[in-house]
């Protein structure tokens, strides 16, 4: 039962930390966020350019603020109003601690890997691989179901403690640049890299015990 407990913790840790890789790797790929945000505004090519480069180095923490223009419609504004400029303030926050407990559960598995047998650690990749089927299987009803909307809603409701999610395309750029279909297209992207690098770390796993008895 303690070897159970004991892989059942650290393949969750192994997920966790493959899913914010993923989630990294895209929220931070300016090239695929300048090829999927929605460009019906009217806005010139380099100044959406600016935008996401601008968005990925805040989200990232080395960019202090999103207080920048641009020409918009052929008059140059500050990009973002007050409640998409504070909305993102929370959006940052969670990159933030997202990127910390990333870190915290590398220290974690990298200590951990001293400590225990090879035997737990690998069989520990096992379960992050059977979590990861569970959440690409879970993701794919939601998809197959139309019930991303509901669920992208609950998510904001539950993750933060104010209604500034809630932005209006009559006023707001950002929700005009980020619909909804652009992340339906982003989390589907963050899952199948998420699933593959569960594979792959699945396969070597059982590649190396089978060729090293």
């Amino acid at each position: 039962m303690k070897k159970v407990i004991i892989n059942i913790f650290l393949g969750t840790l192994i997920s966790i930390f493959l899913l914010i890789l993923s989630f990294q790797y895209y929220s931070f790929n300016n090239n695929y966020l300048y090829n999927h945000i929605d460009k019906n505004v009217p806005v010139n090519d380099d100044d959406l350019k600016i935008i996401v480069t601008n968005i990925s180095d805040y989200l990232k923490d080395d960019l202090d603020n999103l207080e920048f223009k641009i020409t918009y419609d052929n008059n140059e504004r500050l990009t973002f109003n007050e409640r998409e400029i504070s909305h993102m303030v929370d959006v940052k926050t969670i990159f933030l601690f997202a990127n910390k407990l990333k870190i915290y559960i590398l220290v974690i598995l990298l200590f951990c890997a001293f400590l225990i047998r090879k035997k737990y650690l690998l069989n520990s990749i096992y379960y992050s691989g059977v979590i990861s089927i569970i959440s690409a299987l879970v993701f794919a009803f939601i998809l197959s179901s139309n019930n991303f909307n509901n669920v992208f809603i609950k998510f904001h409701e539950l993750v933060f403690t104010n209604d500034l999610w809630i932005l209006y395309p009559e006023t707001d750029l950002l929700i005009n640049l980020l619909p909804l279909n652009f992340f339906i297209s982003i989390v589907t992207a963050i899952i199948i890299l998420f699933f593959s690098l569960e594979l792959f770390l699945s396969t070597s796993v059982l590649l190396f015990k089978k060729y090293s008895k």
